[in-house]
């Protein structure tokens, strides 16, 4: 992870709504269209039911900035690989999410998962 994580950006605000963090470092690049960053932050994951039911928001984070962020609408197993599923939502415009850094929640060195999931919802700064 790049030592600037998230640095010189302004902090993400709470989000009351459960929410998930896919962390897509690997598949986000700068010159990213927004249908890009969405098809990366969709994509198919392992991620548990409850999970899946409760959700409302997912954030695409890329290198501790929200890339993406979008309201779920629904959940569907990857026809492709079993055990893995993709979400179809909307952009969550009303949480004002893209570009603001997520730095405070960066897990501890050897922590790192690329689903997180905040059922309580992204606490304040």
């Amino acid at each position: 992870m790049p030592s600037n994580y998230g640095e010189g950006k302004e902090p993400l605000s709470a989000i009351s709504e459960p929410t998930v963090i896919f962390v897509i470092n690997n598949s986000w690049k700068i010159t990213d269209t927004e249908e890009a960053i969405y098809n990366a932050t969709h994509a198919a994951w392992k991620i548990s039911e409850s999970v899946r039911e409760r959700a409302v928001y997912a954030l695409g984070v890329a290198n501790g900035v929200v890339r993406g962020a979008y309201r779920i609408d629904d959940w569907f197993e990857d026809p492709n690989q079993t055990g893995r599923w993709i979400f179809r939502g909307v952009p969550a415009v009303e949480l004002d999410a893209v570009d603001k850094s997520v730095a405070r929640l960066k897990p501890p060195q050897g922590q790192q998962t690329a689903v997180r999931p905040y059922m309580d919802g992204i606490p304040a700064d």
